[in-house]
């Protein structure tokens, strides 16, 4: 069971590796949001398999914290985007930050 759950997990990360745009600079705010907004879909799914997988009784409480994290990470991420966003769109200059979508 263990060496199954292993197996799965790491084909979930190949399987997003693999899925994933070759990766362009973006040179427009938009293309900025278009590749996070890109990224953080996928960061989802890749929660979202994993926490399909039936770990073993004795990992099963750090992969619920694990995929947790994963979901977490992502909302969070999301809400700095859309806050900074917020700032650019009321005229303030958050310096190197400002230049994120």
């Amino acid at each position: 069971m263990r060496r199954a759950v292993a197996a799965a997990a790491c084909a979930i990360g190949r399987e997003s590796e693999e899925a994933a745009p070759a990766s362009t600079p973006a040179t427009t705010p938009q293309q900025q949001a278009e590749q996070i907004d890109t990224g953080l879909d996928r960061f989802r799914e890749v929660a979202d398999k994993l926490a399909e997988l039936e770990p073993p009784p004795d990992i099963a409480p750090a992969h619920a914290m694990f995929v947790a994290g994963l979901h977490a990470t992502a909302d969070d991420a999301e809400k700095l985007v859309r806050a900074r966003h917020e700032f650019s769109e009321k005229g303030y200059d958050l310096g190197g930050v400002s230049e994120f979508p």
